[in-house]
């Protein structure tokens, strides 16, 4: 017999963890929303949500140990007492009472070294919300904590990371526990208000990670303000000098640590950003593929079709027949394409420029 991939020991820990926190010796060995994929474990939606609430708020009063893992939704932690690591792709961050982090999916993350410690976590996931950085147009800072692919910027610092005081420690527990309330209840309508508390709680969490009056701008708040006139200028020309001025840094600054800070340059981004509009647009039953094209900046519905392919493995036909939305949280934005601008710069224009 082989020996077990890191995903399968991974999970064969969290087993073990859970008999022993549950006290259940008659656990089974397969549990539902895991799965092993290229050797690493990633804990699926519904390990934490249910089919009718993408929304799950989980209180872990003595914190074990927990394996490396990813999953597929969100998590926003928060630190309510005591102490312990948390390992994000391979760095160790301390963890101590006031600390927020957040850990988006595709990260491999584990708790270490826990020392009586006690986290408040909520997960959910973001696409069946609907939540996007055009929810909130004038925090720059929640592209830096829910959006930027890169937690780690190039000094190996955490960026989704918050210190709270103890106001706004104790203001977040409550708002989190009445979503939980919430979520408990399930009186009728409960999603869209539960919907609307984490919107609550991702806002106040985004003006706290923004830096105070006078104090120096870091690389990826900087980035984040050059992302906001990205997504407002989508379908329009914009180049490098002109995102830089919005930074405050010169074109070659700005070329240097965006890179950094994302893992891309800025046209690489723009057409990642055309490709999520487009992903989000495709939940929308009422928009024409076509229509979706171009309201997400492409001007040929055909380059649009491969592009999407390329990136998502599937066309977006295929793509809306299987994440289509039928409730409240499809984007309602749509733009026809006899009135659409031309898009912006093409990859060499925009370096160029």
């Amino acid at each position: 017999m082989s020996d077990l991939s890191q995903g399968e020991k991974a999970y064969a820990e969290i087993v073990n963890i859970l008999r022993g926190y549950y006290h259940h010796d008659d656990l089974p060995d397969t549990l539902a929303g895991y799965e092993i994929r290229d050797g690493g474990l990633v804990l699926k939606r519904d390990w934490v949500c249910t089919d009718e609430c993408p929304i799950a708020v989980m209180r872990i009063h003595s914190h074990p140990a927990f394996p490396v893992h990813r999953h597929e939704f969100t998590e926003i932690g928060i630190v309510i007492r005591g102490f312990g690591m948390n390992r994000i792709d391979g760095q160790e961050f301390e963890l101590k009472a006031g600390n927020v982090f957040v850990i988006q999916g595709p990260h491999e993350h584990s708790i270490e070294k826990p020392d009586s410690l006690e986290i408040l976590n909520i997960c959910f996931y973001p696409e069946l919300l609907g939540f996007s950085s055009q929810e909130f147009p004038d925090a720059p800072a929640y592209r830096t904590l829910f959006e930027l692919a890169a937690p780690l910027n190039n000094r190996g610092e955490f960026n989704q990371l918050l210190n709270l005081n103890p106001e706004q420690l104790a203001r977040l527990l409550a708002l989190t526990n009445e979503l939980d309330v919430e979520i408990q209840q399930t009186y009728p309508g409960y999603i869209a208000v539960a919907r609307a508390q984490l919107a609550m709680i991702i806002a106040l969490l985004s003006r706290w990670h923004s830096y105070p009056a006078g104090e120096k701008a870091s690389d990826t708040r900087r980035v984040a303000k050059a992302i906001v006139k990205m997504e407002r200028q989508l379908d329009e020309p914009i180049s490098i000098v002109e995102l830089g001025r919005v930074c405050g840094l010169s074109r070659r600054q700005f070329f240097r640590v965006f890179k950094q800070c994302t893992g891309q340059t800025p046209s690489e981004y723009i057409y990642y950003l055309r490709l999520r509009r487009a992903e989000r647009l495709l939940r929308d039953p009422v928009m024409t593929i076509t229509e979706v094209a171009f309201a997400s900046g492409f001007n040929d519905s055909n380059h649009f079709s491969r592009s999407f392919k390329k990136i998502y493995k599937t066309t977006p036909s295929e793509y809306r027949n299987a994440h289509r939305v039928t409730g409240g949280y499809s984007p309602s934005s749509t733009k026809s394409p006899k009135s659409s601008k031309e898009p912006n710069a093409t990859a060499s224009q925009l370096q160029s420029q």
